[in-house]
């Protein structure tokens, strides 16, 4: 892997310093974000101060524009830029108030996502606002708190009307934003911040029989839908769920699995790495049915087989590309270490 991480550091140096970089949208799966992420994360793991520097260049960058960026959603828009600022203040990478430097941010996002007829129609984006919502809450006061807890109740609302969408929405390739695992995974999100539970109770009373036909073509997606149904779970305590979960937990196949991905994916959104990412954000209880210290053992020499330098554009350098199949590696790498 050491090989791979200096083929990338070296690759997003030349894009850094590159007249290219101004073009790129500053997103958080598909843009800056991603890497300047990476960069300050790979700065301080290895106290290089031209790595950080490299973060610093594109963080300013992002923030310089980001009052002209028209999208809201996480992959390439402001819920994106949003969140990498939020990881970045929580860590330890700047310094500053992080409700301050997100309040442009947070107010365009809110009205976007309050009174535009696109986004109540769009049910991604809307699962995506309840993902920003469970982040950003612990950290809101006042006034903006009870306006976020009251878009949060609208946005439930909304997407219990879209249920039955939600449900019928199939897919036969794994897609890391597959609408069902990724909102039972928001709506134990939005739990944890205490808001909503009346509803989200309602919601899984309502989704529970079509959960329990649910079945997945694939290991990859029975994975997905453990992982989506094993955190809201955990907070409610459903025996029928629970029993379902042990049931999608005994029959995947991580040696079928591993080899369902093209070696050449490298991406979080399709990829084996985002697979990867479900398994080390597994809940303890799920992690506990599956025998993850064999998957993590032979994910990653799949994983580096496509690292080659020709391939690192800017468009699969970022984290649903090279940087985030590394972060990847090294915290499967980690989490091995800290099992022997």
């Amino acid at each position: 892997m050491i090989q791979a991480t200096k083929l990338l550091d070296t690759r997003l140096n030349d894009i850094v310093y590159s007249p290219q970089v101004m073009t790129i949208p500053p997103g958080l799966a598909h843009g800056k974000m991603g890497m300047c992420l990476y960069l300050f994360h790979r700065g301080r793991a290895q106290n290089d101060d031209h790595l950080t520097d490299l973060a610093g260049r594109l963080l300013n960058q992002i923030l310089s524009t980001a009052d002209r960026t028209e999208k809201i959603d996480i992959e390439s828009g402001l819920m994106g830029t949003g969140l990498g600022l939020v990881w970045l203040f929580r860590n330890r990478f700047v310094a500053g108030d992080e409700n301050s430097t997100l309040r442009d941010i947070d107010d365009e996002i809110f009205h976007q996502a309050s009174f535009t007829e696109y986004a109540a129609e769009d049910t991604a984006l809307l699962i995506q606002s309840l993902l920003y919502f469970s982040v950003r809450r612990p950290l809101l006061r006042g006034e903006q708190a009870r306006l976020w807890d009251a878009l949060a109740a609208q946005t439930l609302n909304t997407l219990h009307s879209k249920l039955e969408e939600i449900l019928s929405h199939e897919v036969i390739y794994f897609r890391l934003d597959h609408s069902l695992p990724l909102f039972l995974f928001a709506l134990s999100r939005v739990w944890e911040t205490g808001v909503g539970h009346e509803k989200i109770e309602r919601i899984i009373c309502d989704a529970t029989p079509f959960i329990l036909s649910k079945w997945g073509y694939r290991d990859s997606l029975r994975l997905h839908l453990l992982w989506g149904l094993g955190h809201i779970n955990k907070h409610l305590g459903d025996s029928r769920l629970a029993e379902h979960c042990a049931l999608l937990a005994s029959k995947i196949d991580f040696d079928a699995l591993v080899a369902e991905f093209p070696t050449m994916d490298v991406s979080l959104t399709t990829g084996l790495a985002g697979v990867c990412l479900l398994a080390l954000t597994m809940d303890e209880s799920s992690a506990r049915l599956l025998d993850l210290p064999r998957f993590f053992a032979v994910a990653p020499a799949r994983l580096l087989i496509p690292f080659r330098l020709s391939d690192m554009t800017w468009g699969r350098s970022g984290l649903n590309g090279y940087s985030g199949v590394v972060t990847i590696l090294e915290n499967i790498e980690k989490r091995t270490r800290s099992e022997q």
